[in-house]
């Protein structure tokens, strides 16, 4: 019992696994992005992702619908949990930066509903 609280503890301290905790990556505009994840609590992440099934936000939309002050409190404490990507386990949201080019790919906020120019209909295969 000792070692496992131990294990599930020191997993907790680098974000592997918590029950509680989601991550997000971030994806900024910058040539030099590093596609960085983060950890947030369950709360936080309905408030950046708050439709049913949604794991795509905008920056800008996320600021308009919270507010400023709300949205710098939850992004503050984001920001101060980096996750190693060699120990994440699940990306569960993804958050764009400065992009907005990439909203056409996105309309419903939902990565399983990309839009990417590959789809096709059963009669374009033979």
């Amino acid at each position: 019992m000792e070692i496992m609280t131990m294990f599930s503890q020191n997993n907790k301290e680098k974000g592997v696994f918590d029950e509680n905790q989601k991550n997000i990556q971030v994806i900024d505009g910058a040539r030099n992005c590093t596609y960085s994840i983060f950890s947030t609590n369950k709360d936080d992440f309905k408030k950046l992702f708050p439709e049913k099934d949604q794991d795509v936000e905008f920056v800008k939309d996320f600021v308009k619908r919270v507010g400023k002050k709300q949205a710098k409190e939850i992004l503050e404490k984001l920001f101060s949990k980096p996750i190693n990507k060699k120990n994440v386990q699940g990306i569960h949201g993804t958050l764009f930066y400065e992009l907005e080019y990439k909203r056409q790919y996105y309309p419903t906020k939902c990565e399983a509903e990309m839009i990417t120019g590959f789809e096709s209909s059963s009669s374009d295969i033979k």
